[in-house]
């Protein structure tokens, strides 16, 4: 009793549709729907693809290898036009896109709580006193770093918060 099946609501759905809507609306939104799928389907061949480290150009290995040797459970993808590495030193996680001249262009790695900048901890204090910091992420573009930060409040309150290069707050977000 009470109970309404999801696949009823779809057939009545359907149903609805096909009796309100005109042919030409119809057709138009069969359209829609298979641009659409097109679009998803695009989206899926996009994707990322693996390398091994043979298969890297010998700038971008040297690089890596020189600024990183200590680097554990190392993995390579082609992302677009640069070369994607995920690895780990220690327990942080560690995500660098490298351009063909072996040059990086993007450094993402955790860091510990107490490499965050002392106004971005003071300024998560103030707003959020009765948070603790979970985790903290260090993004590198273009010589400048931001930050996100992950907050927590017992079990199930947990917040995302992003600084950018001058230590200013970006984006507060309940997770």
């Amino acid at each position: 009793m009470g109970k309404f099946p999801l696949s009823k609501l779809f057939t009545n759905f359907f149903q609805f549709s096909a009796t309100i809507l005109d042919k030409g609306l119809k057709q138009k939104f069969m359209k829609t729907l298979k641009i659409a799928a097109v679009l998803a389907l695009a989206g899926f061949t996009t994707q990322a693809q693996d390398l091994k480290t043979s298969q890297l150009p010998a700038k971008v290995q040297g690089a890596f290898q020189k600024a990183y040797p200590q680097a554990k459970d190392v993995d390579w993808e082609m992302k677009g036009e640069y070369y994607k590495v995920e690895f780990d030193i220690g327990r942080f996680d560690h995500e660098i896109s490298y351009d063909a001249n072996g040059t990086a262009v993007r450094v993402e790695k955790e860091v510990a709580v107490t490499e965050l900048p002392n106004s971005i901890a003071s300024a998560i204090k103030k707003a959020h006193p009765d948070y603790k910091i979970d985790n903290v992420e260090a993004t590198q573009v273009n010589g400048k770093t931001s930050y996100k930060v992950e907050i927590e409040q017992g079990l199930f309150k947990e917040r995302k918060l992003y600084f950018d290069g001058n230590g200013k707050l970006v984006s507060d977000l309940e997770d």
